[in-house]
């Protein structure tokens, strides 16, 4: 997983497939093709995955596949990202696979920095970009800066301080990466059978084969985040069910168990105690000031806007419960039906099990 790689005596040129799973996404269809079509390299074939929409998503492709670059819309049955990404990959021609979640427009250079290390750098197998929020309402800000933070403030640092914000355990994620098809067909591709996390199952299997990634710092692309509670609810608990699914624990429960179990029992108590009802809301917002008002305020400067003072919380606890929950109801899966287990294990067979570890490193 080190970023230490020999340089190739000349850069080679490689071909290149641009890979997008989409469902019912009309209305993003110009945003996201326009800036494909406005990158510093453009691919040599686009694959969209269209995962059975019912909205007008293929109709307004057509008039992409007259822009000189081939496009090719295929049909992705499984209905997931995972399947998606694996039909399309099978359907391309090319020997770098660089895949992007369609509605997250990337940023001109996001292709040629991607693709560069696989040109300029013998034995990579995947390449990282960066993810930045694409934020329109307060709500979607503060979600963005939260849980982008240092995404956002990339730009501001050196690389040596970039080098140093990456973890021990490097795992390459999903909405923004590039592979070798070699890599690719040497992972099986994702695992079809999940409907979210497909990407961290990926990761870790990628892990338990020895990846070889480069990060590309200066390759951005948008990602799309929640515009309210009920949104954020949703996103959480599906991502949180399959990781229970998939085997599989994030740290982050493991401190908001105790954490809200003591927000519940504070709040069981405060019939007979009414201070303890006053504790419990000390406690929340003494964490919402750590984990939500600080990064707001370390990327803004300042509280920009007054609802921020109730979206941050409202986001959070959203998250946080959902999370919870949906891991109870993953692992329950996990341990109730078969079939997932078999699929787990057909998964990641041959990789070394100590590293394929149950708990977020």
């Amino acid at each position: 997983m080190s970023n230490d790689h020999a340089a190739s005596p000349a850069p080679r040129r490689r071909r290149v497939a641009l890979v997008m799973p989409v469902r019912n996404e009309e209305d993003a269809v110009d945003a996201t093709m326009a800036a494909v079509f406005n990158s510093t390299r453009l691919p040599d074939e686009i694959i969209v995955a269209d995962a059975l929409s019912s909205d007008a998503t293929v109709e307004r492709l057509r008039p992409w596949q007259q822009r000189g670059v081939p496009l090719k819309v295929v049909s992705n049955s499984t209905i997931y990202c995972g399947g998606g990404r694996n039909v399309a990959a099978r359907h391309s021609s090319s020997d770098v696979i660089v895949i992007v979640d369609f509605g997250n427009p990337v940023f001109p250079g996001y292709i040629e920095e991607m693709v560069r290390p696989f040109e300029e750098q013998d034995g990579i197998d995947v390449t990282m970009g960066i993810l930045l929020p694409l934020m329109h309402t307060p709500f979607e800000h503060c979600m963005g800066t939260i849980y982008y933070d240092e995404n956002i403030l990339l730009r501001n640092y050196s690389l040596a301080q970039k080098q140093a914000l990456l973890p021990a355990v490097l795992l390459p994620g999903g909405g923004c990466i590039a592979m070798t098809r070699s890599f690719l067909e040497r992972m099986g591709g994702y695992p079809e059978w999940l409907a979210r996390s497909q990407d961290r199952l990926f990761s870790r299997k990628a892990h338990g084969l020895g990846v070889r990634i480069a990060v590309a710092w200066d390759a951005y692309c948008y990602n799309h985040v929640r515009s309210n509670p009920w949104q954020v609810w949703r996103m959480a608990y599906g991502w949180a069910r399959c990781n229970g699914q998939s085997r599989y624990l994030r740290r982050h429960l493991l401190k908001a168990l105790p954490f809200y179990g003591l927000i519940a029992g504070l709040l069981a108590w405060s019939p007979a105690q009414p201070l303890a009802a006053l504790a419990a809301f000390g406690l929340f917002m003494a964490y919402t000031a750590r984990a939500g008002y600080r990064r707001l305020l370390r990327v803004d400067g300042g509280l920009r806007k007054l609802s921020y003072l109730w979206h941050v919380p409202a986001l959070l606890a959203a998250g946080d419960l959902a999370t919870i929950a949906g891991h109870a109801v993953g692992w329950f899966e996990w341990c109730s039906r078969p079939e997932l287990r078999r699929a787990y294990y057909a998964y990641v067979e041959g990789c070394p099990p100590a590293l394929l570890p149950v708990v977020e490193q």
